[in-house]
């Protein structure tokens, strides 16, 4: 597996919002035509026309919108896709420094019990394989959901990658790259996690705000983490999600936990 790219830019490029020439005579064109009508029709219709068809005026006038710069894909997105091939996502990233070296930060991050104790939604990480891990989330209404997810390390002591397997609806992947911070301050961090939404706008949509949250979520993530590695504690008035503990299972550990209960034998027999 080789690195993702340099993913330079997470913003809209520029003149994503602009209307094109025919875009800008048909805004006002329609705004014009449903400002008419608007005006000869009564009541609360006619009036909700001329609110609509003066807000499409200046949208021509003015030759933007604010609505097709948010369907637009940014740089970062594009260079994804190109790389990937997927035909559609939504990408968001942060960095942070870490004051350990790139070795002991990337052994540690290596471990995903290391992780899942700084999400508050995780309940529980089970290895099923060698490189293959259920995550157990916590959504609404005290519901389970189960994520699996399958680590690399694309490049060795340098980045890590977690992805769902599979092509299914959906697709996530988060890629860690780790550096030698500027002047021996450490390590630098960049996280870059990734979606693949159903093809359309409106999937694209409907990641972009599911983003506004994650990328907050990924923020607390990389604070807690570094607070984690440079102290060994964590210190945070953000609780776990009710009163439970995080919990690690090792694929060895589930394996025997397998077998002993194969074995056991039954209370009713003699």
């Amino acid at each position: 597996m080789k690195p993702r790219p340099s993913l330079a830019s997470i913003k809209a490029p520029e003149g994503a919002d602009t209307l094109s020439p025919p875009e800008r005579a048909l805004c006002l064109a329609g705004g014009s035509l449903l400002l008419l009508n608007g005006l000869r029709t009564r009541g609360v219709a006619g009036a909700a026309q001329v609110l609509l068809a003066g807000w499409s005026v200046w949208r021509g006038y003015q030759g933007r919108c604010a609505l097709k710069a948010t369907l637009a894909h940014t740089p970062m997105e594009q260079e994804w896709e190109a790389e990937t091939g997927w035909p559609s996502s939504k990408v968001i990233s942060r960095s942070i420094t870490v004051n350990r070296p790139v070795d002991e930060v990337v052994a540690w991050c290596r471990n995903p019990a290391n992780i899942g104790p700084l999400i508050p939604w995780v309940d529980a990480i089970e290895q099923t394989g060698d490189d293959r891990y259920q995550w157990t989330l916590r959504g609404p209404r005290e519901r389970s959901y189960r994520w699996t997810l399958v680590q690399s390390e694309p490049q060795q002591g340098r980045a890590l990658r977690w992805n769902t397997p599979g092509n299914g609806v959906w697709q996530h992947e988060a890629d860690a790259r780790f550096t030698e911070a500027p002047n021996g301050r450490g390590t630098e961090i960049r996280l870059v996690v990734a979606t693949q939404p159903p093809r359309g706008p409106a999937g694209y949509a409907v990641a972009s705000l599911i983003s506004r949250f994650s990328h907050k979520a990924l923020l607390y993530l990389l604070r807690a983490l570094k607070q984690q590695i440079e102290t060994g504690e964590l210190a945070t008035n953000r609780p776990r999600h009710g009163a439970r503990d995080f919990l690690f299972i090792h694929a060895d550990h589930s394996t025997d936990a397998d077998r002993s209960a194969t074995n056991e034998p039954d209370g009713d027999q003699r």
